[in-house]
């Protein structure tokens, strides 16, 4: 069989600025399409799988903007856990189901773990971004990420990674699947724990309200977008 590819395109982008870093620092990337290239490739270093990178480029437009793409090999038969939530829910319900879910939590967490241990942060850690492979009989998954443009790498920031990541997937995960149960023991796996101590309490409970201004903020932008087109105004 032969292998697929998919071309990412990245419009030009930003600034006069990001001409000046080029002429001191040549080899660091300026553009999306590098930037998303350079961290599939060191996640991958760690352990953390993508989908394989294979090309990626970027070239300077007019008015000092970055023209960039990445080209990738397909990532099937691996998809999205949000395109199996919407499109697969029985596969996460009854005795198996469960069975499953529990397993998906946990590989889930120690991927999160791992990630962060390696010194790096997908931003978007979601369920979008996190797609599953299962091999017959099995019932645990394989983990890959894509969609690595947005990943930090500050290591002064690595007390809110936990936060972020657990609130940011907890929020993508359907409540009708997923309950507080199995938000908790999402962050136990994370925390390699079978109970909560006090500290760890706290951190769910700073988890939980993250998650919260999340929904409540992504809930404002949808209905500020709702409006616009109700309006006839382009969207922002």
């Amino acid at each position: 069989e032969k292998t697929r590819f998919f071309l990412k395109k990245h419009t030009p982008e930003k600034p006069e600025m990001t001409r000046l870093p080029a002429l001191f620092f040549p080899s660091s990337p300026l553009s999306q399409g590098m930037k998303e290239f350079r961290n599939m490739c060191d996640f991958r270093k760690h352990g953390i799988w993508t989908a394989p990178p294979v090309a990626a480029g970027e070239k300077f437009m007019g008015r000092g903007q970055i023209a960039s793409f990445l080209i990738t090999e397909d990532a099937a038969p691996f998809v999205s856990l949000e395109d199996l939530l919407r499109n697969q829910p029985e596969f996460f319900k009854g005795r198996e189901g469960a069975a499953r879910k529990k397993h998906l939590l946990h590989e889930i967490a120690l991927w999160a773990r791992k990630m962060h241990q390696s010194g790096f942060n997908h931003r978007d850690f979601n369920a979008t971004h996190i797609l599953l492979g299962y091999d017959e009989e099995s019932d645990i998954p394989k983990l890959a990420l894509f969609d690595l443009q947005r990943v930090d790498r500050k290591s002064f920031l690595r007390f809110f990674w936990m936060i972020k990541t657990l609130a940011e997937l907890s929020y993508t995960l359907s409540d009708t699947l997923f309950d507080e149960k199995d938000r908790t023991a999402l962050f136990l796996s994370y925390r390699e724990k079978t109970a909560l101590n006090l500290w760890d309490r706290l951190q769910l409970a700073w988890v939980r309200r993250k998650t919260d201004r999340i929904r409540c903020h992504t809930e404002n932008i949808l209905a500020r977008r709702a409006e616009r087109r109700r309006k006839g105004l382009p969207e922002r």
